[in-house]
């Protein structure tokens, strides 16, 4: 199954680490690792992206190897799960639901937790 993600996030502007997003985004994983390498602390931001998008590869990458936040929250108090699951993503929900670190309790501002968007 897969689906078209639903980003609540906004466009990057021409800041330094648009390019960086991007990566997160629809580049490769090769061009997300090169990314991070020059910038690392753009992980959190960017692991919401790669779980809007459902790219599994691109979460594990920022997961195993960089080590980022997975309970990080946007501005509107969600976490990577909740971008999974509000974007339908079930390999993506179900190998963050795997990770001891992830805290499924969190809600975000609307009260809901990340599992609540899937019923």
């Amino acid at each position: 199954m897969t689906a078209a993600g639903i980003s609540t996030m906004a466009m990057p502007t021409e800041e330094e680490g648009d390019d960086a997003l991007e990566a997160a985004k629809t580049g490769s994983v090769e061009a997300l690792q090169k990314a991070l390498t020059a910038n690392p602390d753009l992980g959190m931001t960017m692991l919401h992206w790669a779980c809007d998008r459902g790219s599994l590869k691109k979460v594990k990458l920022l997961v195993e190897t960089y080590n980022v936040d997975v309970n990080a929250l946007d501005d509107e108090g969600s976490t990577p799960l909740h971008y999974a699951c509000l974007s339908g993503w079930p390999e993506l929900v179900a190998y963050l639901q795997s990770l001891p670190a992830v805290d499924q309790s969190i809600k975000d501002h609307s009260g809901m937790t990340a599992v609540e968007y899937l019923d």
